[in-house]
């Protein structure tokens, strides 16, 4: 299925190796590489939380900024003056008042006390 994909060759381990390449500065450069390479994997996987982190609060800060701006924006409302209320028209607001129930002789009927 996948005859097309070539592998990868590994080293040989039973191929000698020139003695000076074992010790010589290329190979304390290679290995100083694959070192760093590892660091910045683990502080990549360390930083994976603190990157979260910051990117939540930058993104939360731009909302933030993008809300005011858009509030400063908008059309402010003005406050209504408080108009002065008559007599007349303060009686008109409120709910009816009760009518006292009278008998057929057009007498008011009285409250019977307990």
């Amino acid at each position: 299925m996948f005859a097309h994909k070539e592998k990868k060759k590994e080293p040989d381990p039973f191929q000698k190796q020139n003695p000076f390449e074992a010790f010589g500065p290329e190979k304390q450069l290679q290995e100083q590489k694959e070192q760093q390479e590892k660091l910045r994997t683990q502080s990549l996987l360390l930083s994976d939380s603190e990157l979260m982190t910051t990117a939540r609060r930058s993104f939360e800060d731009a909302v933030k900024r993008e809300f005011e701006r858009l509030k400063k924006k908008a059309p402010k409302k003005k406050q209504k003056k408080h108009k002065k209320v008559t007599k007349k028209q303060a009686k008109k607001q409120l709910p009816p008042r009760k009518k006292k129930q009278k008998h057929k002789s057009g007498k008011l009927k009285r409250k019977k006390r307990k």
